[in-house]
């Protein structure tokens, strides 16, 4: 029994060091099989968002977070060692849209704490836009929308105005320059006080032959009608508190052309001297009252001026 005694004696404390050393090496290792529970925050910035917007982003579809100002954002839910991070928009502010930059792992495993996340938010703006008809070939109409951004439009057809108009702004259509000749009037010309919520293209632009035109000084009027004697015509003018031109104002407005260019279309048209001229051709007649009576009493345009 003594010999027993000292050979466990020897042995023991030999096999304390080793124990000791095996239990370092497996701390040195992590552990063996055991998991590393270390988790990371995902963070970020969000700028642009309206005063009181507010908008929802989600991390891997859930983990939903409401922003409601600009700066630093924290998700609630850390991602565990290795994993993976998406961050999306659940719910855009009204008015606007939130963008993501940054936003996910791309397929790396996460081992350290996130902050590159971006949130830029903007306001989203919509296009005013229309048609316009019965312009003129060779003639051009300006348009304006609350009361600048001009726009030239020299066809018929489709417009658009080159500068959007933000959410819940307003419209406001008008004609700046009319086309030589024509009267352009605008139907569905502004938003009538509702915030604008949607792109627009119900603005139409209706152009007409003007009734007037002024020519060395005068205005005339459009020759809608036709009337038989020089009577009657002078009768029709001086109703309306004008009078028939001369023959020296008619055939120099004919010789001008502009009646042709403003799409006007007469025949012979009667003058203060009882003759006739024909307009479209440049025909004058200036034997004055002495004209015989068929052509004293025929069907002949009439084109008053003041």
């Amino acid at each position: 029994m003594p010999f027993l005694v000292r050979f466990q004696e020897f042995i023991a404390p030999k096999s304390l060091c080793l124990l000791s050393v095996f239990a370092l090496m497996l701390t040195a290792c992590g552990g063996g099989n055991e998991s590393n529970n270390t988790t990371y925050v995902i963070t970020g910035n969000i700028s642009g968002l309206a005063n009181g917007q507010q908008v929802t982003l989600h991390n891997n579809g859930a983990d939903a977070l409401i922003v409601t100002s600009n700066g630093n954002f924290i998700f609630p839910t850390p991602v565990a060692f290795n994993g993976s991070f998406n961050v999306t928009v659940g719910t855009q502010p009204t008015g606007q849209t939130c963008s993501v930059v940054n936003n996910s792992s791309s397929g790396a495993g996460v081992t350290s704490n996130v902050n590159s996340v971006n949130i830029v938010c903007s306001t989203n703006t919509y296009t005013i836009a229309g048609s316009v008809s019965g312009l003129a070939n060779g003639q051009q109409v300006t348009l304006h929308n609350n009361g600048a951004d001009a726009l030239i439009v020299t066809s018929n057809g489709n417009f658009i105005f080159p500068t959007p108009v933000a959410f819940n702004g307003s419209f406001n259509v008008t004609v700046g320059t009319q086309p030589t000749g024509q009267t352009c009037s605008v139907v569905n010309n502004s938003s009538s006080g509702a915030g604008v919520t949607s792109n627009v293209n119900s603005v139409n632009i209706v152009c007409v032959v003007m009734d007037y035109f002024k020519y060395g000084g005068l205005t005339w009027m459009r020759p809608l009608w036709e009337l038989r004697g020089w009577s009657n015509a002078y009768t029709y003018c001086k109703w309306y508190g004008w009078r028939l031109p001369t023959s020296t104002e008619l055939w120099n407005m004919s010789n001008s052309k502009i009646h042709i260019n403003l799409g006007w279309v007469s025949g012979l048209t009667w003058t203060s001297t009882q003759s006739m001229i024909g307009v479209n051709y440049e025909l004058i007649d200036t034997s004055g009252p002495s004209l015989s009576s068929g052509y004293y009493k025929s069907l002949n345009m009439v084109m008053c001026v003041y």
